[in-house]
């Protein structure tokens, strides 16, 4: 009788290990799998603040031509490292406030995969010096 008890329980510790490994496997799939979905959030982070920087570089230089000509209108295209920027300035009062429109593209050669715009209110002083007066993040 020992021995039909002993077999017995050998096929339920095989039974028994058999169902740890599947847990195991299916807990160890699902954290992969979160891990890959987190790791592409991250990326998709980075691009958006990448295409932001852009866009507020365009807003520096605005400011940077701006002072050197209060005529200036904005221009297209500026390339910087593996983005451009397109830049609109609108006089609101000209001379003294103007709208800056930026947006800063990211891309790998022609492909353009992250866009983000910002639109800034600047104030100009009389002696050169600029304030914001408003500024928001936009998706152009």
């Amino acid at each position: 009788m020992r021995r039909r008890h002993r077999s017995e329980d050998r096929g339920m510790a095989l039974v028994v290990a058999v169902s740890y490994a599947s847990v195991l496997g299916l807990m160890a799939a699902a954290f992969i799998g979160l891990l890959h979905q987190t790791h592409a959030q991250l990326v998709r982070n980075e691009w958006n603040q990448q295409a932001l920087h852009l866009a507020e570089a365009g807003v520096a230089q605005a400011v940077a031509n701006l002072r050197m000509d209060p005529a200036y209108t904005g221009e297209d295209g500026i390339e910087i490292g593996e983005g451009r920027v397109d830049i609109r300035v609108d006089a609101v009062e000209p001379g003294r406030v103007y709208a800056v429109y930026a947006v800063g593209a990211l891309r790998n050669g022609d492909v353009v995969y992250r866009r983000r715009a910002c639109r800034v209110e600047l104030v100009i002083a009389p002696d050169g010096g600029v304030r914001t007066a408003a500024w928001s993040e936009e998706k152009p």
